[in-house]
């Protein structure tokens, strides 16, 4: 089975047709010879950029010469106003000492207490699911959205939001269409001609996670982690890299890999019967039977990255490979172009589970270094430092679900995959609920 994703231009675009597709998309823009290419160089007026597609030359640039290439100057403007100086953008030594204040959040050790958290969760939605009928319709994205809230609110913030993810979940749409698309100025290296934008949504959801306690069972309190002289900008930008960077992404992946699973009844069917042998005190020992699952959720992230691109820049002139890199140029990384190349990947476009099993059929061609053909986290210093935890949570939920309801997709509602800050399915992702 081929998922939906948007059908690449026979050739690269000009720039001005470039710039009003990617307003619509951006995973449009790209033509089919990206999907083929290992390294792309765009001279601009403005700032140079460079699509890098080599896995040697991401291993560079994100792990062995991290330092070299800090976040762009464009990512950190569209997102400034909702994370401020959050660990997400910040650099140098502002970053180092937050991540180490930080890191208990996400040790090994917590991965235990973080499944009760993702039961309850689930169990909430069920019940709520259970009052409909038969049959009935429901926006996977939403749905998924509120639960990952919860569980990210519950797990790092100290509470669940109570019935405000329907808030949330707005904020961050409405700070999503105002910031989350790249303009004139972003392309030409420009400063920033509208400041203001998204900066009242930002206000919005800064005003709801200020109302949790940065405290939970075993969840060092924020306060406790970042010092009692941090002042409260330093806990509220924190607070929104843990909330955004904790659901919004795992929000994306359930939603498209419930879709996957609706379209493709013998991988549901597996997910179903080892959710269901799944025991009711699920542990870590007993999650490693969910080996189908794991995979499923392993290949969503493969076709449907929940970062579809991401962005670096080289503060000073540098070599990448054969390319010579002038002072300021953006450096680009794109996992959705990365995992659907025809260079890495056997049948890239194809939806196949398998490939992640040990033992399934090897279906990554040998291009070493395998690892940076893969890249649904980032890699390196910079890197997600909760992929345990979001590994964990999507591979619950989705054998919970599974266990309950088989879904069917929704006749006349296309599902067209869309980049903006996350990816997101546009208009939603409605599917059927069928209780089993």
């Amino acid at each position: 089975m081929i998922p939906p994703a948007p059908t690449p231009p026979a050739r690269p675009l000009p720039p001005l047709r470039w710039w009003l597709v990617s307003r619509r998309n951006m995973l449009a823009v790209w033509p089919r010879t990206a999907y083929l290419q290992r390294l792309i160089h765009w001279p601009t007026p403005g700032q140079d950029v460079c699509v890098v597609n080599r896995p040697d030359l991401l291993r560079r640039v994100l792990v062995n010469e991290a330092e070299h290439y800090p976040k762009s100057a464009m990512l950190r403007r569209m997102l400034r106003p909702m994370v401020g100086d959050g660990i997400f953008i910040s650099e140098g030594a502002l970053w180092r000492e937050r991540r180490r204040q930080l890191a208990p959040l996400f040790h090994n050790r917590r991965l235990p207490g973080f499944i009760p958290i993702v039961e309850q969760t689930v169990a909430g939605l069920l019940t709520d699911w259970a009052d409909l009928p038969d049959g009935a319709v429901v926006d996977m994205h939403r749905a998924m959205t509120g639960v990952s809230a919860a569980i990210a609110s519950r797990a790092f913030l100290g509470r669940c939001l109570d019935g405000r993810a329907d808030a949330a979940f707005a904020a961050f749409r409405d700070y999503e269409r105002r910031r989350g698309r790249l303009g004139l100025p972003e392309l030409l290296g420009l400063p920033d001609v509208a400041p203001w934008r998204g900066r009242r949504a930002a206000a919005r959801l800064h005003r709801l996670l200020a109302a949790l306690p940065a405290t939970h069972g075993d969840c060092p309190a924020l306060t406790t982690l970042l010092g009692e002289d941090a002042g409260g900008a330093a806990l509220r930008d924190e607070a929104a890299v843990l909330f955004l960077a904790g659901h919004e992404t795992t929000a994306s992946a359930l939603c498209f890999a419930l879709y996957l699973l609706a379209r493709n009844p013998d991988s549901a069917r597996r997910v179903a019967a080892e959710g269901t042998a799944l025991p009711a005190d699920a542990d870590l020992g007993s999650l490693t039977t969910l080996r189908h699952t794991r995979a499923v959720v392993a290949e969503t992230l493969r076709l449907y990255p929940p970062l579809p691109l991401f962005s670096r820049e080289n503060p000073q002139a540098r070599r990448l490979g054969e390319t010579h890199l002038a002072a300021r140029s953006l450096v680009v990384v794109s996992p959705w172009l990365l995992h659907r190349h025809h260079g890495y990947w056997r049948e890239p476009d194809a939806f196949d589970p398998t490939r992640f099993d040990p033992d399934g059929p090897v279906t990554r061609l040998p291009t070493p270094p395998v690892g940076y053909s893969l890249l649904p986290f980032g890699a390196g210093p910079r890197g997600c430092p909760g992929s345990a935890f979001a590994l964990l949570e999507a591979t619950l939920v989705l054998a919970r679900l599974l266990a309950r309801y088989r879904f069917e997709t929704v006749a006349g509602h296309p599902v067209e995959p869309v980049a903006q800050l996350t990816l997101m399915p546009r208009g939603g992702l409605p599917l059927r609920l069928r209780r089993r």
